[in-house]
């Protein structure tokens, strides 16, 4: 990501998101990180959308029923991140996620759902592995409507954007334009869009995901801990995740108020937006309110940012990828540090089976469950006095 910022400006962005207090609602609602004396876990590993798949899975297992109901007691059920893109059923997977999860709390179990970057991805408005299949689950009678009205206010938007160039230009939409506009966003578009912001059901439900849990001695999390963020607490690396995407969505909200942003924007349109509007202000000298040229050197360090970066907890691959030989040492500081003897992650997939490494003190669980895509594996990873045992239900979609 280009950054048109000194990095010492960077640098106290940083800072500034990570000193932003969170209110007591939130703190509210914040889900428990740490558990202990859990008898048994089941995690499951990247779902992207392949609702067919994950019910079979979870069938077979034991911990739902032919109506789709919690029936795995006090079991507690990890899905590791990533349930959504790629696939065509994502609403439908966060559907069953989000009753589930309240299901299982009142058998005495639990459900916990992690944060993983596709769903942080989606918030941002990073949508480059959404399908049109998935996008239309959100269609309603009154979709072609709100496509036209957008599509109207969005050429507005243009035409006043295009004059604050370097030269001015002069915007123009044709009917090429149009249908070219029109097929990137398909019907349903919109209404996901507002589905996943922080107004929206699956927005304010996924901003108090945990994107780190403990159960026992075990760390479940999508990506990976690297050794600088495995010094930092549990809470405070949920805490800053969430953190993270409030903050995203309260610098668009003003970006948007003030014209420099459309809300129909992804965020690579949005970003070329941003960046044409510092040019411009340098050129011409422009003087912003104090919030608006915050809002905008926040925009130009999200690459920078937990959510976003590699080897941030939601990214990190290093855990599949790294020589085991001589990523040990530092794995076993991490694991000193997270007080932890096991660690699970998804993210990467392993298409031949769920994977040990570092004589099993690392599981990777992403086998691909979405089949069509993956050619990969359903499967699950059961923890019960203390065995790690892989799974592969072979039932329906899975066999």
């Amino acid at each position: 990501m280009k950054t048109l910022i000194p990095k010492s400006v960077c640098g106290l962005l940083v800072l500034w998101l990570l000193s932003i207090p969170l209110n007591s609602k939130t703190i509210s609602l914040q889900a428990k990180a740490e558990w202990t004396n859990v008898g048994k876990i089941v995690a499951i590993g990247d779902i992207h959308g392949a609702y067919d798949e994950f019910v079979a899975i979870l069938q077979e297992l034991g911990l739902i029923d032919q109506k789709l109901n919690w029936i795995g007691g006090k079991t507690h059920l990890v899905q590791i991140g990533d349930y959504i893109d790629r696939g065509v059923h994502d609403r439908k997977v966060l559907d069953l996620l989000m009753q589930l999860e309240k299901q299982s709390e009142k058998a005495g179990g639990r459900l916990h759902p992690l944060m993983g970057n596709h769903e942080a991805m989606n918030m941002i408005g990073d949508l480059r592995y959404v399908t049109r299949e998935s996008y239309a689950a959100y269609a309603t009678d009154k979709t072609e409507e709100l496509r036209e009205k957008t599509y109207a206010r969005y050429v507005k938007y243009r035409e006043a954007r295009a004059k604050r160039n370097i030269p001015p230009q002069e915007f123009q939409a044709d009917q090429k334009f149009k249908e070219e506009w029109m097929a990137k966003h398909p019907p349903g578009y919109f209404e996901q869009r507002k589905a996943f912001s922080d107004s929206g059901a699956y927005g304010r439900w996924l901003l108090n995901r945990n994107a780190v849990l403990k159960l026992n001695d075990t760390i479940f999390l999508h990506g990976g801990i690297n050794e600088t963020i495995s010094q930092s607490s549990l809470r405070e690396i949920n805490e800053r995740v969430r953190k993270e995407l409030r903050s995203f969505f309260e610098m668009r909200k003003v970006l948007v108020s003030n014209g420099i942003l459309d809300d129909s924007l992804d965020y690579d349109e949005a970003l070329t937006q941003v960046s044409l509007e510092i040019d411009y202000q340098k050129a011409k000298g422009v003087s912003l309110e104090p919030p608006v040229i915050e809002a905008l050197q926040q925009f130009q360090t999200l690459g920078n940012w937990f959510i976003t970066h590699p080897t941030g907890p939601l990214w990190y691959r290093g855990y599949a990828q790294e020589p085991e030989e001589t990523f040990k040492p530092l794995l076993d500081r991490i694991k000193t540090n997270l007080g932890a003897a096991h660690l699970v992650v998804g993210h990467t997939p392993m298409l031949t089976g769920i994977t040990g490494r570092f004589a099993e003190d690392i599981f990777l669980i992403d086998t691909g469950i979405l089949r069509r895509y993956y050619k990969g594996l359903c499967s699950a990873l059961i923890i019960e006095n203390g065995k790690f045992t892989p799974v592969y239900p072979k039932s329906g979609p899975c066999a």
